[in-house]
């Protein structure tokens, strides 16, 4: 009901603004849609580019026909596919104008070029690798060169001058590098960068213009500050969130300055219907008086002894307590968890450690996050974690994450023993960190994010020198926690990074036909091998420890290798089975005999 009432608004909306009552009957309506833009009209690009922003997994999808992602972020249909539909232009949905099985049926009627995680600023898609706006322009040309071989020049003159173009962008261009990577408010502020971005978007007008359109929407900004990733990245509880004032506030500046300058462009444009499309009352409308629009109340805007380290694959929920675009505290994680809740575990349950300090008798239940505020002196006693999702050894992974690197997980173990001194005495504490279990997991992120997909430590070292980078690095931070008392500690390997659903997603198009990255996987494996010999020459330097390398790598590859033996389906692997591997008893219980008879 409430896509209804919001589409009757949107439908409305076109029939006055864009055609005017002159124009209001059927044979004016267009006949073709052109989008431009980023996630809000996206209807599929990203399936078909190397890019970290991919909608084409569940739960995305699900309620589109056919219950299938399609590239959408959306759980069903997105608004330009109600609008083509509803207008007659389209039966179904907007196809994305790099499917390469396009009709030419399809190319007529209208297309998107749009890509999630885009923008005006070239800068937001640094990360992403998103197609920023000034690409997409140049996909337009390709379309345009691609209509007119199928009518020829004069009927697709006509078909771009009576298309109905939307534009929708610029919520990432505040988010990914003003506000949560302030790079640009290192040369901008608020009023400059609303300039620096309307000034792009003009010229992208007037390059459409010269293109042949006349007939364009202009979205503004929604309320940014209510978003659900700015709150969740500064709101520790979920129920306590609130919508950032400073930014809607910001937004509602720009939206201003984006209606005037609308104003002044279209005397200039000749013939041209440009409009300006405030979405930000009636989104901020929805949020105030959601019964009104049959939606929920969701609360978003009412209320103004052992230690694990480093990454996703052991931190428990350390995340929830900073302030990070990485977040676990949301369904689905969670919804096999007790109770059935997030709790910022990247893991629809328990993770790795929980059943290791359960099955030693550690813990009762789970390893709780350092960071959690309302830890117990019990709970401290018998440890707790320090790692942080998306973090690493390299202080550079972390960067755009906002994770907690791994030099600062060893300052949070600091404060950890001055706590466990408060409750028992330096003497007893002392006991207590020489006989913990230590397990440090870390190294995945660092090649990810600082070495293949984003390459910047690609420009300064080989592979194997990065390798030796990191290395150099951890040696230092088990010397560190060697002085600090730590005497037992279990470093893992890295695991198949070919394997892993982000590798393959970002180098195959199509989700059923991935295959792990081979050159990735060996990269893996002389890390390990390297890391081994390290232990090996490491150990006998620091007197009375114990340092085991715990091999994850060759467990892993014969889970994907061999399923069945795991008790999992074939048609799991690879791309699934990460999300899975806490499942498999046969699994744990070779984890769980290395880890008893290790100490």
């Amino acid at each position: 009901m409430a896509s209804v009432n919001l589409l009757i608004i949107i439908i409305t909306f076109l029939q006055i603004l864009i055609f005017n009552t002159a124009y209001c009957n059927i044979t004016n309506f267009p006949s073709t849609i052109l989008i431009f833009g980023d996630s809000t009209v996206d209807t599929g690009n990203n399936n078909y580019i190397k890019t970290l922003a991919k909608g084409n997994y569940l739960p995305y999808g699900q309620d589109f026909p056919g219950h299938i992602p399609t590239g959408r972020f959306s759980n069903g249909k997105l608004v330009p596919d109600f609008i083509a539909s509803a207008l007659g232009i389209k039966a179904e949905a907007v196809p994305p104008f790099l499917d390469p099985n396009l009709s030419d049926d399809q190319l007529l009627s209208g297309v998107s070029f749009a890509s999630g995680g885009s923008g005006f600023d070239d800068l937001t898609t640094l990360v992403s690798k998103a197609i920023t706006v000034y690409k997409q322009i140049k996909l337009f040309r390709d379309y345009i060169r691609r209509i007119k071989g199928i009518v020829g020049e004069e009927k697709a003159k006509k078909i771009i001058s009576g298309s109905l173009v939307v534009i929708s962008a610029g919520a990432n261009d505040f988010i990914f590098s003003f506000y949560d990577i302030p790079t640009r408010r290192l040369e901008f502020s608020v009023g400059g960068y609303q300039d620096f971005l309307l000034d792009r978007l003009q010229s992208f007008v007037k390059e459409l213009y010269e293109l042949g359109c006349r007939k364009v929407i202009i979205v503004g900004l929604p309320p940014i500050g209510c978003l659900p990733i700015q709150m969740t990245s500064k709101f520790k509880n979920l129920l306590n969130r609130k919508c950032f004032e400073d930014q809607n506030s910001d937004a509602q500046s720009y939206n201003l300055k984006l209606s005037k300058l609308i104003g002044q462009l279209q005397p200039s444009l000749l013939s041209s219907k440009i409009i300006f499309a405030d979405i930000y009352q009636p989104m901020i409308d929805m949020i105030d008086h959601p019964h009104e629009y049959d939606l929920p109340q969701f609360h978003c805007r009412a209320r103004s002894s052992n230690g694990f380290w480093i990454d996703s694959t052991v931190d428990t929920g350390n995340n929830n307590y900073i302030e990070t675009l990485i977040k676990g505290n949301y369904l689905p994680y969670g919804q096999d968890f007790p109770g059935h809740i997030p709790t910022g575990r990247f893991s629809n349950g328990k993770l790795v450690p929980d059943f290791i300090a359960s099955a030693l008798g550690i813990k009762a239940e789970a390893v709780a996050p350092f960071l959690d505020p309302n830890l117990s002196d019990d709970q401290l006693l018998s440890g707790v974690n320090f790692a942080s999702s998306g973090s690493g050894f390299d202080d550079l992974t972390t960067l755009a994450s906002k994770s907690i690197p791994v030099s600062k997980q060893i300052k949070l173990f600091r404060d950890y023993i001055r706590k466990i001194k408060g409750i028992v005495g330096e003497e007893k504490a002392k006991k207590i960190i020489s006989g913990s279990l230590v397990v440090i997991s870390a190294g995945t992120n660092d090649f990810i994010f600082s070495f293949y997909d984003i390459p910047t430590r690609r420009l300064e070292f080989s592979v194997g020198g990065y390798q030796d980078f990191l290395l150099d690095r951890l040696r230092s931070f088990v010397k560190e926690l060697y002085e600090l008392g730590c005497r037992k500690v279990i470093i893992a390997g890295l695991p198949p990074i070919g394997c892993l659903p982000i590798q393959m997603t970002l180098k195959f198009e199509n989700p059923l036909y991935r295959k792990c990255l081979e050159d990735q996987n060996s990269d893996a494996q002389s890390y390990n091998l390297k890391l081994s010999n390290l232990i090996g020459q490491l150990q006998p330097s620091l007197p009375c420890s114990r340092i085991i390398f715990a091999n994850i790598y060759q467990p892993l590859i014969d889970m994907i290798n061999h399923p069945h033996e795991y008790g999992k389906p074939t048609n799991l692997f690879p791309s699934n089975y990460e999300d899975d591997i806490v499942n498999c008893d046969c699994a744990f219980d070779r984890l769980l005999t290395l880890f008893r008879t290790l100490f």
